[in-house]
């Protein structure tokens, strides 16, 4: 403290290291808003090129972090996911930043924030599309989508679970047979027929599905006048 509060200013070097102290003991005595400012105070006096700039930013991160999940302990939700947020916008590129995007997502479905919640979850989607948390997202989207009825979007999601290999048959099975229900109630008909026949190839063993798939197709070749398809189906 009397370096940092020195008259005149102490030499830099006494300030930098001073506030990387300071970052640290706040930490240890988990008061996460003064070592996020310690950090950022540190991070503004180290050189571009030095060599601790990368660890300081991954600690900055874990401070905000931190603050995060105190806020959801406490309650405080949207507090909780603003901080969360912060992590991607002062200290991006971290290795806490994915899981903070994750976080806030789960967060806002905790609030039943639909809308929000989608959104961060897209995000995520197409700004780590090779994180080990993918599958969950995939699986948090479709029933976002269900809950703001949004069938259009929860189709996709569903079809994408189906098309990933992460996943186990049976939950492939079951989101490949949403999509299509959910693409047949909302008018896209050939998506929905498309959606049934890869079911039919690619499960040739479930007779009894592979019976209810092919009158699905039979029904929405019916309902939009589309006889051809229709009686080709019922042939099979």
């Amino acid at each position: 403290g009397r370096i940092l509060n020195a008259q005149p200013p102490a030499p830099p070097k006494y300030t930098l290291v001073a506030w990387r102290t300071l970052a640290h003991a706040a930490f240890e005595e988990k008061d996460f808003a003064m070592a996020e400012k310690a950090y950022r105070e540190t991070l503004a006096r180290l050189p571009t090129k030095d060599k601790t700039r990368e660890e300081t930013r991954e600690l900055l991160a874990v401070a905000i972090y931190r603050q995060a999940e105190v806020s959801q302990q406490q309650g405080n939700l949207a507090q909780a996911v603003s901080h969360f947020r912060r992590v991607l916008v002062d200290a991006p590129g971290t290795s806490t930043s994915a899981n903070a995007l994750f976080d806030a997502a789960s967060v806002l479905i905790t609030m039943e924030n639909w809308q929000e919640a989608a959104l961060t979850l897209e995000g995520f989607r197409k700004t780590f599309p090779r994180h080990a948390l993918q599958p969950q997202v995939a699986k948090s989207l479709a029933v976002v989508y269900m809950e703001s009825g949004q069938k259009q979007q929860a189709a996709m999601a569903f079809e994408r679970i189906a098309n990933d290999a992460s996943f186990d048959q049976v939950t492939r099975r079951d989101a490949g047979a949403e999509a299509a229900a959910l693409y047949a109630a909302t008018g896209e008909t050939t998506k929905a027929i498309t959606a049934y026949k890869n079911l039919i190839q690619q499960y040739p063993q479930l007779f009894d599905e592979t019976m209810e798939w092919r009158q699905q197709i039979v029904d929405i070749a019916d309902g939009r006048g589309d006889q051809r398809t229709a009686n080709d189906w019922r042939r099979q």
